[in-house]
């Protein structure tokens, strides 16, 4: 018997495509700066999570208005033989809607037809660690990019896949995966995608992590939260909020994390990125007692 949790119904997906699809470019999934800027006025794609470089997550599309929103219907559905269903925000390009789903899998498909174009696994580890292993059976979405669509996995990898055959082109490492996994979904610009990783509540410390887009070379990470003092401190503004954690072992916990919500404001030429706590729930490094303002913790970022 098959139940709500195994279709995929994208109904705004679909009135999104429609448009999409009559002026498509040669290569698949092309996306860029300039086009996010030329069409954020038309709405006939989707191009990144949020559709706009501002985040707005709104379309301008008319067609579904309160005149006729009673009679929609169910126009196609695609079995996706999960039962854990699917949290992301489908990107849009031309037609095409690219999707990811529990186990971090990335699923290209024709937006007016339904069809499944194709399918990628990354095939996720999930005997690495249990956060991982739970994190894999979330993935919060791909980015799409100049023909590539990415996707963070469970096990702490980005992955790039061509858009128009789903064959992998490279991987790289985010995290360590014996102790954490990754949820969010990347966020491209400037010829970069950037990425985080979730664990606060597992005392790993976190960081965003900028990768050539191209050749999947990492090229900066960012720490959000100082690490261990006897090693020194990465950055000048570490030391400073080292100083607003108080108790022994504290940076033990980690936190900071950067699970979700990267976005990039073109005209300060900022990657804008929220932190999660500082705090461990469970396991030996619960009893770690943590007290101060934890700066640079459950706070935005850029």
């Amino acid at each position: 018997m098959r139940t709500g949790a195994h279709r995929v119904c994208l109904a705004i997906a679909i009135i999104i495509a429609i448009h999409s699809s009559a002026d498509s470019p040669m290569k698949a999934g092309y996306v860029s700066e300039p086009r996010v800027f030329s069409e954020a006025a038309e709405g006939n794609n989707w191009l990144l999570n949020g559709r706009t470089f501002d985040a707005q997550h709104f379309s301008p599309l008319k067609e579904i208005n309160n005149q006729n929103i009673g009679s929609l219907g169910l126009a196609w559905y695609l079995d996706i033989n999960s039962a854990m269903g699917i949290v992301a925000e489908p990107i849009v390009v031309d037609g095409v809607i690219y999707v990811s789903a529990p186990l971090s899998k990335i699923y290209a498909v024709d937006a007016v037809s339904g069809k499944l174009l194709w399918k990628f696994d990354p095939k996720v580890r999930l005997n690495l660690a249990i956060n991982g292993s739970y994190s894999a059976r979330t993935n919060g979405g791909v980015a799409v990019w100049d023909g590539k669509a990415y996707v963070g996995t469970g096990d702490c990898r980005l992955v790039a896949v061509d858009a128009a055959s789903g064959k992998e082109v490279w991987e790289s490492p985010v995290c360590d995966a014996t102790q954490t996994g990754i949820t969010g979904a990347p966020h491209v610009a400037k010829g970069k995608v950037f990425i985080g990783y979730n664990g606060s509540d597992d005392g790993v410390r976190g960081s965003l992590v900028a990768f050539d887009a191209e050749t999947g070379k990492e090229v900066w990470r960012f720490w959000t939260v100082p690490g261990d003092p006897g090693k020194g401190f990465e950055t000048k503004a570490l030391e400073m909020a080292a100083k607003t954690w108080s108790g022994k072992d504290s940076w033990k916990i980690g936190g900071g994390d950067v699970w979700n919500a990267i976005t990039y404001d073109p005209t300060t030429d900022f990657v804008i990125f929220g932190t999660a706590g500082a705090g461990v729930d469970y396991g030996e490094l619960s009893s770690i007692k943590v007290s101060g303002d934890n700066k640079r913790t459950s706070a935005p970022l850029g």
